[in-house]
């Protein structure tokens, strides 16, 4: 038997299905809350107990091999050449593969098509749009750190570092930062924008563009107005493009699972041309198989293809999690104008080393007790105190250890101190 735990909302029902008919294994599926799938599978895998395949976002796998949760998933892979470079740049560390690629989503531009007819090719042009009184010509989460990474990447930056140190600093970051301020100031962009409020005023018709995700077109569907979906646009200061970080899925095999040839077959088949596809069709997954087209009746599945082939997936270094409230902070005291972007990011350098900092060395187990050679001695300047030792009178109790001039120790002391 193979276990599958996946996050609650994917979907791998038929294509487990299908494998367990077509080879007799027994399949056991269960749905796993995101906030509580990596508690379970620490808790689970090191005791035997847990899944030999589950399906998760390659952001983990850093954390995942250092606990030792993840095994190698290389003999599940076809050919590399039926893989996206990103898909396999996601799940490679250290030369190996850490998972099958299964699908990809990032960020892109949503249009709303009845407001504007071509798309400026800068995001210089969209926010100089001249648009009906109270609607935004782009909306997204300016003050969120993933939101802000695109134009991060487009000056050149990055949240972190190639040596998994702070990389929200410098230059280009500052810029980044001074840039999104002045898209807010001028009132092209929502200050305080959370999804939530992306979603409404895109919905509404009070945003010409939006960057979203996936996750946006399920709450389009009704809407009164056209609109597609493209790649995000080049900042005209740089002329690089908008570069969103690229999150892959991957069918992951735990140590046990990497030594089931069973588990092993499961991950080959949730990641095949077939599965893909059906995923494609049935839940909107975009796959990252080159072998597997987008189907010509989704142009926003199109849409987000060529959004992705433009992004960079997202680092799986444990210590990418330590950047997001720093980054946040700074990011929204520079909107809100209460300070400048270099001594905002400053600050986020210090809050991330403060996280990242080692814990300091554990106690010695041994016990300790100290004491004064005046309190136990009768010539204390010709005494010196040794080490508190264990004695069978008591966890521990003082000695004094004498000098080469010291006199014989008091008897009022004779019960606290002995010489060695």
């Amino acid at each position: 038997m193979a276990r599958l735990p996946r996050r609650r909302g994917g979907r791998a029902g038929g294509n487990v299905e299908d494998f367990a008919a077509r080879t007799g294994h027994r399949v056991e599926l269960l749905a796993v809350a995101h906030e509580s799938f990596g508690s379970k599978l620490a808790a689970t895998i090191p005791r035997g107990q847990g899944p030999h395949v589950f399906i998760d976002s390659h952001e983990r796998l850093g954390d995942y091999r250092l606990r030792a949760l993840v095994g190698d998933a290389g003999a599940a892979l076809d050919p590399d050449a039926v893989y996206t470079a990103q898909s396999l740049a996601a799940v490679t560390q250290d030369g190996a593969r850490w998972g099958v690629p299964l699908s990809a989503k990032s960020v892109a531009l949503f249009v709303n098509t009845a407001l504007v007819d071509d798309v400026p090719p800068t995001l210089e042009g969209i926010a100089a749009l001249q648009l009906p009184p109270g609607v935004y010509p782009l909306a997204y989460e300016a003050q969120s750190a993933y939101g802000h990474m695109p134009l991060l990447a487009a000056f050149g930056g990055r949240m972190l570092a190639e040596d998994a140190s702070f990389g929200f600093v410098g230059p280009a970051a500052a810029r980044s930062l001074a840039f999104a301020k002045e898209l807010v100031d001028r009132g092209a962009v929502p200050r305080d924008a959370d999804g939530a409020l992306v979603s409404d005023l895109f919905r509404s018709g009070r945003a010409a563009f939006a960057i979203s995700g996936p996750w946006l077109v399920g709450q389009l569907a009704g809407v009164d107005f056209a609109w597609r979906v493209v790649p995000l646009p080049i900042v005209g200061e740089t002329g690089q493009p908008m570069r969103p970080p690229l999150t892959v899925e991957a069918a992951m095999l735990s140590p046990q699972g990497a030594a089931s040839p069973a588990a092993i077959d499961l991950a080959r088949a949730l990641g095949s041309a077939d599965a893909a596809a059906l995923r494609q069709r049935l839940a909107g997954t975009l796959s990252v198989r080159t072998d597997v087209p987008v189907p010509e009746d989704s142009p926003v599945l199109a849409g987000f293809r060529a959004q992705a082939e433009l992004a960079a997936p997202m680092s799986a270094d444990p210590a990418m999690r330590s950047t997001w409230e720093p980054a946040f902070r700074a990011i929204r005291k520079v909107l809100r104008g209460q300070a400048e972007p270099a001594d905002a990011l400053a600050e986020a350098a210090r809050r991330f080393a403060d996280v990242r900092r080692p814990p300091p060395a554990a106690a010695s187990p041994t016990p300790r007790c100290w004491c004064s050679a005046s309190a136990c001695c009768s010539s204390p300047s010709t005494w010196s105190a040794a080490p508190a030792t264990p004695t069978p009178a008591g966890p521990c109790a003082p000695r004094c250890r004498p000098t080469a001039t010291s006199p014989t120790a008091s008897s009022s002391s004779a019960s606290w101190c002995s010489s060695p």
